[in-house]
């Protein structure tokens, strides 16, 4: 299963990754391929990253490698996922090298300091792990060492709320020019203590949407935004340079079945772009030029870049599949479920291939046929209230 999506052409397994009514093992062992093959593709890039810096800077090389060193196999893979650490060398310009191995060591050494409760005071002063779970500072008036943990939600998501990594979260800007505020440490309890709420059911029982996005999602960072109208609202976003993370916007105004549908919106971004780097789905043309294709939403009607209309198409089919299976699981808000469920069904009426094809992209043929059973799949339920 984990060879089919290291296929360039190959794409109908990506439904099966949203498919949320599977049979959980059956589910597992496909989710599973897939991640082992990604885990794969960033040891490689993590291994140019090695034999770039091997070149420019030995030393520095050595002392990255001896600090890495001092981390089990399965540590540096959890490692080479967190986004702040993935995003320094999967993305690094050799004019920026010094800068990345300075983070890098800095992200390390606060990883060792989590383990060992305890921070090298001829290093560092106070040090935050680069994925906001652990803090810890040498108070020299105590000469004790003082330690915060963040609280993590029922599926083991670290919840952010102060860390200085809650920074550069998504690529829409609009959404995070008026995120002015950070929460008290009794408002940041009351938006935890309502987020996890959201995903207790969830995680009350073993399902694939647990799964899904536990084995995705690793940092939730949550903030404030204040307008001058005085009104606020939930928003939630990712940039998929730093894979994993999002951001929650003032989450205490939100449903928890909001909650929910965002969180596995985002994850199917993060997914599909984990799928590009395996196999190319979306075609260069669309990569290279994103903005010189664009079609409207057939569930919003915003005008969206091509890139981000196809990702739209598999993102409503997981939350199609998402609320099928809260409604047939008696989770959540029933008439939510079918609300949702209808909305969905009527964006996937609108949706015409024909129109795809139009435009003359190279589409393949897998994702055509994709697109088409996804479809139709969609149209054929018939939900009971």
């Amino acid at each position: 299963m984990s060879q089919a999506i290291a296929n360039p052409t190959t794409i109908k397994i990506t439904k099966d990754l949203f498919d949320f009514g599977k049979d959980p093992r059956e589910y597992a062992e496909i989710f599973n391929g897939f991640l082992e093959e990604y885990q794969k593709l960033i040891r490689s890039k993590f291994e140019r990253f090695n034999q770039s810096l091997q070149l420019q800077f030995p030393s520095a090389c050595e002392s990255l490698n001896s600090v890495w060193g001092q981390f089990s196999p399965i540590e540096q893979d959890k490692l080479l996922l967190s986004p702040q650490i993935f995003n320094m060398f999967r993305w690094h310009r050799k004019d920026k090298t010094e800068m990345a191995v300075k983070f890098l060591l800095t992200a390390l050494h606060a990883e060792l300091a989590k383990k060992e409760r305890k921070i090298d005071l001829q290093l560092h002063q106070a040090l935050w792990t680069s994925n906001g779970d652990y803090y810890i500072k040498y108070n020299s008036t105590t000469q004790q060492f003082e330690e915060f943990e963040s609280p993590q939600l029922s599926t083991g998501i670290t919840c952010d709320f102060f860390s200085p990594y809650g920074t550069n979260i998504t690529d829409t800007n609009d959404i995070l020019k008026d995120v002015n505020k950070v929460y008290s440490y009794s408002e940041a309890e009351e938006v935890y203590t309502h987020a996890n709420d959201a995903l207790i059911d969830l995680s009350h029982q073993p399902n694939n949407v647990n799964y899904f996005i536990s084995k995705i999602l690793n940092v939730i960072v949550f903030k404030k935004r204040d307008q001058e109208s005085g009104k606020r609202h939930f928003i939630c976003g990712s940039n998929y340079n730093y894979f994993g993370r999002l951001l929650i916007v003032n989450g205490e105004l939100a449903k928890k079945e909001e909650i929910v549908d965002s969180l596995v919106h985002e994850t199917i971004h993060f997914v599909l772009d984990m799928i590009d780097e395996l196999g190319h789905w979306i075609p260069t043309e669309i990569n290279t030029n994103e903005q010189k294709y664009s079609f409207n939403s057939k569930w919003s009607g915003r005008e969206l870049s091509m890139r981000t209309f196809l990702h739209a198409v598999f993102v409503w089919y997981g939350l199609f599949k998402l609320w099928v299976f809260a409604q047939g699981n008696r989770l959540y808000d029933s008439n939510y479920c079918i609300d949702r469920i209808n909305y969905i069904q009527r964006g996937f009426e609108k949706l015409s291939l024909s129109e795809l094809k139009a435009t003359e992209i190279p589409f393949s043929k897998e994702l055509m046929e994709t697109f088409s059973e996804m479809k139709d799949e969609v149209l054929t339920f018939k939900t009971n209230r």
